[in-house]
């Protein structure tokens, strides 16, 4: 964005395709400014279109040209009112997305969030459900001198099972005598936090 009458910008192409121009002049309060835009190659030679926008509208060229992956300089320059801002982008038609992710980790009693935003603006959401209930195959064991290792089942607050991929089950070194004996449910990957459950060994 800038408010000069006469501004140069160089421009990569990374892919080679159909570009089209969106121009931005909405920020000019007078609808009697003129703005050019003109394509430059790589050795600044006037090349493939030159666009003239009027008024204090935004732009956009619908009919794409075709450039090769290289360098690129657009000069932009105005007359009348020149003292207007404006901004525009030069955006691969059709448009490929190209998105950054971030992720809100669900934790044992909150959903989290896994957030796709594409350079363009567009962003797209999925919802990482927490771990609504944990339960055990068995609580309860009869003492048998064997080990007792109860099977760990996570389901969403969406009603659908956590894969056990997204959590480490972690059992106590006894798991043999009788007693009350604690599991540890440690959640990873886009989950966070602990959940624990016991179960029992109660002699005959």
């Amino acid at each position: 964005m800038s408010s000069d009458d006469c501004d140069y910008y160089k421009i990569k192409i990374p892919t080679s395709g159909k570009y089209r121009l969106i121009f931005d002049h909405s920020y000019v309060d007078s609808s009697n400014t003129y703005w050019n835009a003109q394509l430059y190659n790589s050795y600044q030679e006037a090349f493939s279109w030159h666009y003239i926008f009027k008024g204090n509208k935004t732009k956009t060229i619908e009919e794409p040209e075709y450039l090769k992956k290289g360098t690129y300089y657009i000069k932009v320059y105005n007359y009348y009112y020149n003292d207007g801002q404006y901004a525009f982008v030069l955006e691969h038609y059709p448009h490929v997305h190209t998105y950054t992710t971030s992720v809100n980790k669900a934790t044992i009693s909150k959903n989290g969030t896994i957030t796709k935003k594409c350079t363009c603006g567009k962003k797209l959401q999925t919802v990482i459900y927490y771990p609504k209930t944990v339960s055990l195959s068995s609580s309860t064991y009869k003492y048998d001198g064997k080990d007792h290792r109860p099977s760990v089942k996570v389901v969403g607050s969406n009603k659908k099972i956590i894969s056990p991929s997204n959590y480490t089950v972690k059992y106590p070194e006894d798991v043999k005598s009788p007693g009350k004996h604690t599991i540890q449910i440690v959640f990873k990957n886009n989950y966070s936090g602990t959940i624990k459950k016991s179960y029992s060994i109660v002699k005959k």
